[in-house]
């Protein structure tokens, strides 16, 4: 009876600091419940990020506006890639100043990179070094696609865009093999741009500011079940990320046209001298991106579609502003371009774009289609290059003979010169 007597206090005890701890759990559990349901399925940012990499980061993305990002996109299983085991082919560049650059993985995927300023008397171009960069690494069941476009001319911004491009190719090979759905590879690709951010400061003195760069990086995926979208078949899906200028472009095999799939990604629309955003320092100096425009896309693809990443280069000349087009002509309620109100920069995006797309196809896809066979990576990028050059060969030829500024009249010079750089990769899972 004394034993009794002296344990079943200590009995009572230890059973209701287990109901407790019991309770505790449960209620921890429903609200991990609750926040994942408010959330559309996320987990948390700090959570999930060391699933990936157990390195720590800069979490320079708020966890709202990164929930947000990775709700755009729509949640679907993939073929869980082997990378890098089952590497098809790689490549990388530009590799030269000034002069076409080209690479190509023979009817997978192409690449081209020129500048279209004019010659220097010492025959180097203006604007050298070339400050885009490109890489693309093809395997069997994915393809990784990163575009970086360094702001403004020199070293400093050349070398943030191969900083960039090289840390943001390591990190997805490294990991997008854990990649299980849509929404793992765009939480993977947002943490690469975290990585990609902070590998242009690695190494610099404090009194050493870094160049910034634009960079858009993406993972072409085959999906576990076809997606049906108005009785056609995808059997891939294409997610990507951006900040700055750099677009997506989709061309569907079916329907022979090339869509925008990040129409409106440059908040100013009718300037081009302001990306958007950027990597790299602030105007203060200070190590804190520029992420007004960050944004997360994807589109459904089918067998022998393609999806092409092009610099600001390429995507001006097809801009209706800049061949000439005056706002009156499409209908928008402007005496000129500077003069559209902010409000209707949406109403306007979308005319811009709508028009975008339409020069696009006319001066490049019905070209191809003149072939009667089907279109390889390597001529979407060599016509859509040879446009670029032939546009503005007039800009070019009057800044020879006449050194200085261009005048700003897109009627007679139209087009931009810059760095001007396309990649394109082909769907195509059976080869």
């Amino acid at each position: 009876m004394d034993f009794y007597r002296q344990w079943k206090p200590k009995i009572w005890k230890k059973d209701k600091e287990k109901e407790q701890e019991k309770e505790q759990k449960r209620k921890e559990k429903e609200q991990k419940k609750r926040e994942k349901e408010a959330n559309g399925g996320i987990f948390h940012f700090g959570r999930r990020r060391k699933k990936w990499e157990d390195e720590p980061h800069n979490e320079f993305i708020q966890e709202k506006r990164f929930r947000t990002l990775v709700c755009n996109i729509p949640k679907r299983k993939v073929v869980p890639p082997n990378c890098p085991e089952e590497l098809v082919g790689q490549f990388d560049g530009p590799n030269s100043n000034g002069n076409q650059d080209e690479s190509e993985i023979k009817s997978v995927a192409s690449a081209v990179c020129v500048s279209t300023y004019p010659n220097c008397d010492d025959g180097s171009k203006y604007g050298d070094p070339v400050c885009d960069r490109y890489s693309i690494k093809v395997f069997k069941k994915t393809t990784i696609l990163i575009l970086a476009d360094g702001c403004g001319w020199g070293p400093r911004a050349k070398e943030a865009a191969l900083r960039a491009t090289e840390r943001m190719g390591q990190f997805l090979e490294k990991n997008c093999k854990k990649v299980k759905s849509t929404k793992h590879a765009t939480d993977l690709l947002l943490q690469g741009i975290e990585k990609a951010h902070d590998s242009i400061f690695e190494g610099k003195a404090p009194e050493d500011t870094p160049g910034t760069t634009a960079i858009m990086a993406g993972l072409i995926l085959q999906l576990d079940h076809p997606e049906v979208i108005d009785g056609v078949s995808h059997d891939s899906v294409f997610v990507c990320v951006n900040v700055g200028d750099c677009k997506a472009l989709h061309f569907k095999r079916k329907e022979q046209i090339v869509e925008d799939l990040t129409a409106g990604n440059r908040q100013n629309i009718t300037g081009a001298t302001d990306p958007g955003g950027r990597l790299g320092p602030n105007p203060d100096g200070e190590p804190i991106p520029d992420l007004r425009n960050l944004q997360t896309y994807y589109s459904f693809c089918s067998d022998g579609d393609m999806i092409s990443l092009v610099s600001d280069g390429v995507h001006d000349n097809f801009d209706p502003q800049m061949l000439g087009h005056t706002p009156g002509s499409l209908s928008i309620n402007a005496e000129s371009w500077d003069k559209v109100k902010t409000e209707d920069f949406p109403e306007v995006g979308r005319v811009k774009s709508q028009m975008w797309n339409k020069i696009f196809n006319d001066n490049v896809i019905q070209v191809l289609k003149q072939s009667n066979h089907p279109i390889l990576p390597s001529e979407l990028s060599h016509e859509v290059i040879n446009y670029c050059v032939n546009l503005t060969k007039k800009s070019r030829d009057w800044m020879q003979s006449h050194p200085g500024q261009l005048p700003s009249d897109y009627v007679q010079f139209p087009g931009k010169l810059d760095h001007t750089t396309i990649m394109s990769a082909k769907i195509n899972w059976s080869s």
